[in-house]
């Protein structure tokens, strides 16, 4: 078993799924981008954590030889670190019905999303997959990427690269370490 494992993919495609399984399996410590993006301030509010702290983090995460990262964020620094790197490559109408399905069974999401939330998440899982317009575009040294320059991206590691885009090949994927 790979002990670096980067975990990407669009909103709601199953990444979080794998990641926690993974863990679970491998007893290998999950890190995700979310958590190290964002940080509750003293109302319970979400704040932004500086771009050069979360570089930091990231930095410090990868230099283990033990991990897991999961989330949206990708950069070629964490790709060339990583034993595997998984693309949870889910088709759009998946990752909405995955999105609706996290917003309405579970309430936490509902208190603290709200439906307008919900719903603009749901627009950027449209997004996203159209090419239009994707939140994990990000910038690094000054490049914007998006979806489709991610998969051109990932062609240079194709030898440590697993794609996974429908849940029957999560599953089977996810089956072989709980045997």
């Amino acid at each position: 078993m790979k002990e670096r494992i980067n975990i990407i993919g669009p909103s709601a495609s199953g990444k979080t799924t794998v990641a926690e399984r993974l863990s679970q399996f491998t007893e290998i410590e999950l890190y995700k981008t979310d958590n190290l993006l964002f940080e509750l301030n003293s109302a319970g509010g979400l704040i932004k954590t500086p771009r050069e702290d979360f570089e930091s983090k990231i930095i410090s995460i990868i230099s283990d030889n033990n991990w897991i990262l999961e989330g949206k964020y990708f950069s070629q620094h964490v790709f060339n670190r990583a034993d595997s790197i998984i693309f949870t490559d889910t088709n759009f109408l998946l990752c909405l019905e995955n999105q609706w399905k996290r917003f309405f069974n579970d309430e936490n999401q509902i208190d603290k999303y709200g439906l307008a939330k919900n719903l603009r998440l749901s627009i950027n899982i449209v997004r996203q997959h159209s090419g239009l317009y994707s939140t994990k575009k990000i910038q690094e040294n000054n490049r914007i990427f998006s979806r489709n320059k991610l998969k051109v991206m990932l062609l240079e590691y194709e030898e440590k690269l697993l794609i996974l885009k429908r849940p029957e090949e999560i599953e089977h994927y996810l089956h072989l370490f709980s045997s």
